[in-house]
């Protein structure tokens, strides 16, 4: 009968002379969490797991590396802490009798001088960071200033605007009641010249009234006589029939000079003739 064991063992490693695409060349150093789960394939598999598991994920690391230049590779050591980096390890693990629990990435370093120049790099890229940080910070100030400046300028302007604007209107509204006094200063003068006008229309349709009614009562009065002056003509003239006067004689002998004189001539059997004498 056959007894299986099954044991957990973690070991640390420092992988030398990694190389990455741009050769640089490091030391990584990894813990591994495995586990004994088959004993009989152990024995029959291999003499040295140890070896085994130093050679596989070696094989990973290198792999990995080679593909990947310095400043690559320190950006993407979080895959070193995943095991689907290692398909090496695990597969070697298995045909072995181990199972890989985990890989853990402790870090990495490399000789002095690349260390030196990482350093420097650093150190640059530091010093460009705090440069860049300041130039930005100085030109957003700049920026910062430049906008307060025309936001000033803006405010400024538009409390010139506002200003010219109401002086405008004060322009406008002077200029209106000059206008307005000048119209009634017009009207003014306007009403007074109608009332002199009216006036005077007045005063001369009273001397024109005034002249028809004295011209009125003279006629009247001067038809008065003559009416009269005919009712006593007539009573004469009536006094004088009475007295058996001839009124035709009378009057032919009163007005010897006639203003105008007619005269018919003729016989019963020739044609009338007319003279007429002025």
């Amino acid at each position: 009968m056959l007894k299986v064991y099954t044991s957990k063992w973690r070991h640390k490693w420092g992988l030398d002379n990694v190389r990455t695409a741009d050769d640089a060349l490091l030391v990584v150093k990894l813990m591994i969490f495995f586990e004994l789960t088959d004993i009989e394939r152990m024995l029959n598999e291999t003499h040295d797991p140890i070896a085994d598991f130093i050679n596989a994920v070696s094989a990973d690391v290198i792999n990995m590396a080679s593909q990947l230049t310095f400043d690559e590779f320190k950006e993407q050591t979080k895959r070193l802490s995943d095991l689907t980096t290692y398909t090496q390890l695990t597969q070697r693990a298995e045909r072995i009798g181990y199972g890989i629990n985990k890989v853990v990435y402790r870090g990495y370093h490399a000789s002095s001088k690349l260390q030196a120049m990482h350093d420097n790099a650093i150190e640059t890229r530091t010093r460009l960071h705090l440069e860049t940080e300041t130039e930005e910070q100085v030109q957003a100030l700049a920026d910062l200033k430049l906008t307060r400046e025309q936001d000033r300028s803006r405010q400024r302007r538009e409390m010139e605007q506002t200003e010219a604007e109401h002086q405008l209107l004060l322009k406008k509204t002077a200029h209106a009641e000059q206008l307005r006094q000048v119209h009634a200063d017009r009207e003014l003068e306007l009403s007074s010249r109608r009332s002199t006008n009216d006036e005077a229309i007045r005063q001369m349709r009273a001397k024109a009234e005034a002249k028809l009614a004295a011209r009125k009562a003279a006629n009247e009065l001067a038809i008065q006589r003559e009416l009269e002056h005919n009712r006593d003509q007539a009573e004469f003239f009536r006094s004088l029939g009475g007295l058996q006067v001839d009124l035709t004689r009378y009057l032919v002998a009163k007005y010897q000079n006639p203003d105008r004189l007619i005269r018919i001539e003729g016989t019963r059997d020739s044609r009338l003739h007319i003279h007429e004498q002025q």
